[in-house]
Parts: C-alpha cells; structure tokens; sequence
C-alpha cells in the first residue's frame, strides 16, 4: 500500500464516522435539555407548598391589593396603674384593602371601634405601654379587637401617627 492508499483508508473511515459523532452530538444535546428542564420541574415543586400554589402566591400572580386608610383620630386614656395620674395619647389610623363594603361599615362603626380602642388601652397597666417595644404588642391587640367588630373585610395594619405616655 502507498502512502496515498494509506491516507484514503483512513478518511473513508472518518466519513462514516462523521454521521456518528453528529448523532451523538444530538443525542447528548437532547439528554442534557432533557436534564435541565427535570431539574427545573424539580427545583418548581421542591420549593411549592404541598397541595398547590399558596395563597400568598394567587394573591401576588393577581397583583397587590390595594389598600387604603382611615383616620380614627386621637384617643386618650387613664393607664390601669396605682393612682398616679399616668395616660396614653394615641392618634390611630388604620389600613384596609380597598372596598366599598367595608369602607362604608368602618364608618359607620368609628365610634364602637373608638370604644374598642379606648378599653383595650385601659386595660393596659404602665409596664404594658411604657416600653418602646410595647406598641407592637398593643398595635396586635388592637388590630384583633377591632377585626373582631367588623362583618365585611379585615383591617391589616394599625398606625399610631402619635404615641404619648405619661
């Protein structure tokens, strides 16, 4: 055999081998894909709660809800306490998604919601209102009794725009 018979016999052979390599090539190309997109489908079902999407997540796929506020303006009350004269000043303002129904029942429910307020921070003794980590706890308390006295929705923040202990 020549040198020129040599180098013929192996490129055929390479030829062929061609058409191989490329199967191959797309062989692995689609178990790679199809790798990722198992991947993927476990890493979506590994981090979603049993049973579905939550509802945190139905709520944000339909966007926030938008919330509006209500002022119920400034209460003051005698502390729970032994005589000496102590009060709390508070200007509370509430948050509520926007709906009409429930717009119109706070209205018309500011003075039994007020008297909810005012008894719920009368029953507080000065150990429960002067510490600064204390609003958050009477913010909880109030937004409980005042969800209590409402039919039509929930409110879902209470604000104090001013917080006065003396």
């Amino acid at each position: 055999m020549s040198d020129s018979d040599v180098s013929r016999a192996q490129k055929k052979p390479g030829r062929k081998a061609k058409p191989q390599n490329k199967k191959r090539l797309s062989t692995l190309l689609w178990v790679m894909v199809f790798l990722v997109g198992l991947t993927a489908g476990g890493y979506y079902y590994m981090n979603s709660p049993a049973g579905g999407a939550s509802e945190a997540k139905i709520a944000s796929a339909a966007g926030p809800a938008e919330m509006t506020g209500f002022d119920l303006g400034e209460v003051v009350v005698n502390i729970n306490g032994n005589g000496r004269g102590h009060y709390l000043r508070v200007n509370v303002a509430i948050e509520y998604p926007r709906d009409k129904k429930l717009t119109e029942e706070i209205q018309k429910k500011k003075p039994q919601l007020l008297d909810v307020i005012i008894t719920t921070l009368r029953c507080k003794t000065i150990d429960e209102v002067g510490p600064v980590g204390s609003v958050d706890v009477i913010r909880n308390s109030l937004l409980e009794e005042i969800n209590k006295n409402l039919d039509c929705g929930r409110v879902a923040s209470v604000y104090f725009t001013d917080y006065l202990f003396h």
